[in-house]
């Protein structure tokens, strides 16, 4: 449980900042 928690919240943080990273090399 722990462990799909924590993947879960690494994957919701990836989801958030990745496209802000993505759009700042765009930039």
């Amino acid at each position: 449980v722990v462990l799909a928690a924590t993947q879960g919240t690494i994957f919701l943080t990836v989801l958030i900042l990745w496209p802000k990273a993505a759009l700042g090399v765009d930039n």
